[in-house]
């Protein structure tokens, strides 16, 4: 089980995977009686280099 980082400035998309998210869908499994067998998670903001290029442009104004 991975998570989307996606940047709402660039578009770029990063993959993050931990150990915790594989846990928390087996948590859901058994909590819920429910078995998963696919699922998406993403996650939308800013990404460093444009959180470095938008601070570089404010600096220089």
């Amino acid at each position: 089980m991975h998570a989307h980082l996606i940047c709402k400035y660039c578009g770029s998309i990063n993959e993050y995977y931990s150990p915790d998210l594989v846990k928390y869908i087996k948590m859901i499994d058994k909590k819920y009686d429910f078995d998963v067998y696919y699922g998406e998670l993403n996650f939308y903001g800013i990404c460093s280099n444009c959180k470095r290029a938008i601070k570089n442009n404010l600096s220089t104004v």
